[in-house]
């Protein structure tokens, strides 16, 4: 995967231009499924439709719905045949439930897009120079709940799109280990600890995240309906120096959580862990690397995705390919003893004692 350079010189050629126009051209592709364009041309199916039926039902006017026609063309969106515009695979795709595209696109527009114009500012000082247009917070963690509804929606949505899936299987991994209470760090909004108290309601799970956070989860929980007796909850930040997990866990579990951190603080984060384990207690961490993807899309995916990290998150961490985040469990004193990959959609589960 990555290891060669095997495109022809017309082929480089035209990835290059691709590149060039790569903001257009997701620009074009949202406009045409906000204005239900691309709905359209699915329900047209393998007969497509011509510019002055799309106009008509849409009420978009002629000259709109060609030019974002003719971009999709070049973009291998759709094709024509006689005056008929038909999907292609990727126009398929990009609508697609499996693919869940409409997630990822309002997730780079609504969080990402007009944040990413300060890209290079960021690496240049190591900081998150895109999060201003979003709101004036250290990291976009600090500000999560107070994000707009718009974008804290596309935000949620992915997180837990990739997230959601991986429940079942993890819970099968977890459902073998011998514990009695669990600590979820980075819980968020509680999702995975709702999940499990559905299936183990003795356990005593205690979530730990930032003020924000923790009150998101608290409102969630009280409008979930569940028995919440055995619900606990620490306010932390726990880069601060001073800010450790009170109390001794059997396990701590962290999912999609280090990779919101430089592999400096992760190691700093694991030591801080490793000391609020119990005797023969262990941590387990869920996170997407993307050199552990069974498909380079995945991988691809996973890549660009950092630059999320760089120019709005924090400016210092990604999703990291395995040997850098295994150099960092390693100085912290401690030892990936399991690797479950293929958990959900990208994620590995780590055993770390």
């Amino acid at each position: 995967m990555f290891d060669n350079d095997n495109l022809t010189a017309l082929e480089a050629q035209r990835q290059a231009t691709f590149i060039c126009y790569a903001p257009m051209i997701f620009q074009s592709v949202k406009t045409m499924l906000n204005l239900g364009i691309m709905d359209i041309l699915k329900k047209a199916g393998d007969e497509g439709t011509t510019i002055d039926e799309i106009s008509e039902e849409t009420g978009v006017w002629k000259y709109g719905v060609r030019v974002l026609l003719q971009s999709a063309l070049g973009a291998g969106v759709v094709y024509q045949k006689d005056e008929k515009f038909k999907l292609t695979k990727t126009g398929v795709f990009l609508i697609s439930k499996q693919l869940a595209a409409q997630i990822h696109i309002n997730f780079v527009n609504d969080v990402c897009y007009n944040g990413m114009f300060y890209l290079e500012d960021s690496i240049k000082n190591k900081n998150a120079e895109g999060l201003k247009v979003l709101g004036e917070w250290d990291t976009i963690y600090d500000g999560l709940s107070e994000l707009s509804p718009d974008v804290k929606k596309s935000w949620l949505d992915l997180d837990h799109y990739f997230s959601d899936v991986s429940y079942d299987a993890a819970f099968e991994i977890l459902s073998k280990e011998s514990f009695t209470n669990i600590l979820d760090l980075g819980g968020n909004t509680g999702k995975f600890c709702r999940y499990l108290i559905q299936k183990m309601p003795d356990i005593q799970f205690t979530i730990g995240d930032l003020p924000g956070q923790i009150g998101m989860a608290r409102k969630e929980m009280a409008a979930s309906g569940l028995d919440t007796s055995n619900i606990h909850y620490q306010t932390l930040n726990i880069l601060n120096e001073d800010s450790e997990p009170e109390g001794k866990f059997d396990i701590i579990w962290m999912s999609q959580f280090l990779d919101c951190f430089h592999e400096d603080d992760i190691t700093s984060i694991l030591k801080k862990c490793k000391k609020a384990l119990a005797e023969n207690g262990r941590i387990f961490v869920q996170d997407a690397f993307w050199d552990r993807q069974r498909f380079e899309t995945g991988a691809f995916s996973l890549q660009q995705f950092s630059l999320y990290f760089t120019a709005m998150a924090n400016g210092r961490s990604q999703m990291y390919d395995f040997p850098t985040f295994k150099e960092a469990v390693e100085k912290a004193g401690l030892e990936i003893i399991e690797i479950h990959d293929h958990i959900g959609r990208s994620n590995s589960l780590l055993k770390i004692k």
